[in-house]
């Protein structure tokens, strides 16, 4: 006896894998669209300073004790990294604080003030911010050669 063929055999059989190729497809365009429009990058974005004397030793771990560091901004504390002696801060989302002064807590005796300027941009794949300088208490203070992000203060 000859088996009759039946043409939706392989559509009943497969039908979860035909419903999740909308999806896969919708993935791809979404991935290989952003890369074409801008930075796509999701990392969170930070910047350092380093704090030297006029002989370029950092001054974080000798001078100022790590642990007594603290930076504000409208009275809220960030989250900072002490790291290599430097003091490393997520910027993303701050340029809602351009106009603010922050204020950078070195020991009970030692507050510097800072201005962080910060823009927002959007693209196809969402927003990314870029760190566009810092003021340090009155002075602008330039990103170390070949970076830009690192900062270096003489005090």
């Amino acid at each position: 006896m000859k088996k009759k063929f039946d043409i939706t055999k392989p559509l009943r059989e497969n039908f979860k894998i035909y419903l999740l190729f909308p999806f896969f497809l919708g993935g791809l365009l979404f991935f290989f669209s952003c890369g074409r429009y801008g930075p796509c990058d999701p990392s969170p974005r930070m910047m350092a300073i380093e704090l030297v004397d006029k002989n370029d030793s950092l001054l974080i771990g000798k001078t100022y004790n790590p642990d007594s560091i603290r930076l504000t901004v409208d009275n809220t504390r960030l989250s900072i990294m002490i790291q290599h002696g430097q003091i490393q801060l997520f910027y993303a989302g701050l340029d809602i604080y351009n106009e603010a002064n922050y204020f950078l807590y070195l020991s009970k005796s030692t507050t510097d003030t800072l201005k962080l300027t910060v823009s927002k941009h959007h693209n196809k794949c969402g927003d990314y911010y870029d760190f566009d300088g810092l003021t340090y208490n009155s002075k602008n203070i330039s990103p170390v050669p070949n970076t830009d992000i690192v900062f270096k203060i003489i005090k």
